[in-house]
Parts: structure tokens; C-alpha cells; sequence
């Protein structure tokens, strides 16, 4: 997690003749305690494998990018060389605390939340589609906060955006907030999109309003929102009553809840123009797998 940890590396030559590679990792420095590891050479021959640790710190600020291996290779076969590189981004799970709220009325403003911790996003390496359509945090960044009591989870979420745009479409095509969580036992927790999962889509709206999207089976009780206008952007909340949340999570001290939160952001109102989306784990199907969501910690 962006806690820090190890990251192993098992390096194998899987080819019939000796290859060279390179190792050079890249990204900030103080995912590496200030200094980031010399690169190193390796010639392996054919069969050979070689594995190497390396110590992740915590990470240097919310939205720094996660460090990267450059892989370069070399090889030469009937006379003939070939040379190549690979990019491998370490995945670095976002975590999320989750603290114990009352009182939270779902009406788009932040007062009732007090000194609850917000989570940033607003990096270009949380933009995965439609990056180019991305200008920087005015054009869209938020703070995520996460609460909860004995009947819901809520969300709160702190849009920036320097252009407000309401559109028709569906919910991901247009602005607004999505999210998505798997309440399923840790066994299951990872895999495909499903029972147990579910998703709730709040797109801005024309007016300050109460809507009732998605909800987790069609039997699970709705998702209470609200979406309200600020200068320079807007607040959706969300209050998602735990028997929505499937799987029979009950949050509680040392709890962990698999969650996602994207902010879809169209600044051309061209029906066919793209709509860049950011996400807090910078992993957007989340409504295929769910093994790359943030990590809520409950308090």
C-alpha cells in the first residue's frame, strides 16, 4: 500500500540463448527513502533467473505518481541482435481512513464532517481515459472523505473543476462522481466485478438536488445523494446503508472496505467530445475487476 512495504521482482530468461538487462527505476525518490536505487546490469543465460527486493517507503505525498521499472534487454540470436525496453509500474494501493461520523446530513455541504480526514486525487497518473483531455488540478481534482455509523457509509467528495458542464448522457460521459465498492469476504475480494459488488453514479446536475442511483442488487435499499454547486467546482455525498454494501461487511475498528471513487470531467459540451475520468487508485474498470480498488481502513 502507499504505506510502504517490499516490491519483489522475479526476473527469468525464458529464451534459449544469454540476454543482458538493465534495471532502472524511476519516479520520486522518496518512495525510496530520498535515494532511489542505482540501476543495475545482469546478464542471464538461457534458463537462468534472477530475483531481487527492493524496500518501498511511505509514500512521499498523496498524489505522487507510483514508482516505475525501465526494463532494457539485449540479446543476440543467428547473428543478430535484438534490444528492447518494458515499462512495469508498481501498483501501490491508496488507503482511505474511514472514521466514525454523526450527524452527517446528506445535503452537499462539508460543516457536519468536522475534522475528518479528506484524501486527495488530482495527479495526471490517476487520469487513465482520455488523459490529453486533462489540463491540470483546476480542471478536475478533489478530496475524497470517507465516515461512517451503525446504518450507512458515507462519502464525500470535494470536486474542483473550472468547467461546469450538464449534459445528457450517461453518468460516466458526463460530470459527476462514481463509486464503487466489493464488500465480499477476503477469499472472494479482487476477482471479477459482481454479487457483492456495487456502484452508485451521481452526475451534476442542472440545479442542487437529490437523486437515487444504482444501488447494490436490485433489492438493496437506495443510496441517499446530493450534489451541490460551489465556486470553482461542486460536492456530491453519498450515505450507502450497509445492507447495499453486500458481502455482510459490518465496518468496525481495523475493518478494511475495497472501494474506488472516480471523477468523470467533460468540458466539451459536443455530445461526441471525450470525458477524461480520474480515480483515486488510478485504475478505472472498476466495473470488471475490482483487485486494483483503494483500501478504506476503518477507525
Amino acid at each position: 500500500t502507499r504505506a510502504g512495504g517490499e516490491v519483489v521482482m522475479d526476473l527469468p530468461n525464458a529464451s534459449d540463448v544469454a540476454a543482458t538487462y538493465r534495471l532502472t527505476w524511476t519516479g520520486p525518490a522518496g518512495w525510496f527513502g530520498g535515494k532511489t536505487p542505482a540501476s543495475e546490469a545482469r546478464k542471464l543465460a538461457a534458463g537462468e533467473s534472477v530475483r531481487r527486493t527492493y524496500k518501498l517507503s511511505r509514500e512521499p505525498d498523496a498524489v505522487s505518481a507510483p514508482p516505475a521499472m525501465e526494463l532494457a534487454y539485449e540479446f543476440t540470436r543467428d547473428g543478430q541482435t535484438v534490444r528492447g525496453r518494458d515499462m512495469a509500474e508498481v501498483f501501490v494501493r491508496p488507503v482511505v481512513s474511514a472514521s466514525a461520523v454523526r450527524g452527517i446530513r446528506v445535503d452537499g455541504r462539508l460543516e457536519d464532517w468536522g475534522a475528518a480526514a479528506g484524501r486527495a486525487m488530482g495527479a495526471r497518473w490517476q487520469v487513465r481515459d482520455n488523459p490529453k483531455e486533462w489540463t491540470g488540478p483546476a480542471d478536475c481534482s478533489a478530496v475524497v472523505r470517507i465516515g461512517y455509523d451503525a446504518a450507512n457509509l458515507y462519502v464525500a467528495v470535494d470536486v474542483t473543476d473550472d468547467a461546469l458542464l450538464v449534459a445528457n448522457g450517461a453518468a460516466w460521459q458526463i460530470d459527476g462522481v462514481e463509486v464503487f465498492w466489493d464488500g465480499r469476504a477476503t477469499t472472494l475480494r479482487g476477482g471479477p466485478y459482481g454479487e457483492g459488488c456495487g456502484h452508485a453514479a451521481v452526475p451534476l446536475s442542472a440545479a442542487d438536488a437529490q437523486a437515487k442511483p444504482e444501488a447494490a442488487g436490485d433489492k438493496a435499499p437506495p443510496v441517499r445523494t446530493a450534489c451541490r454547486r460551489r465556486e470553482g467546482g461542486y460536492v456530491v455525498e453519498m450515505a450507502i446503508p450497509l445492507a447495499a454494501i453486500g458481502g455482510g461487511f459490518k465496518p468496525a475498528r481495523g475493518a478494511v472496505l475495497r472501494t474506488d471513487v472516480l471523477i468523470n470531467d467533460k468540458d466539451d459540451g459536443d455530445e461526441k467530445a471525450p470525458t477524461a475520468c480520474m480515480s483515486l487508485s488510478g485504475y478505472t474498470k472498476c466495473n470488471y475487476r475490482t483487485w486494483r480498488y483503494a483500501e478504506v481502513r476503518f477507525e
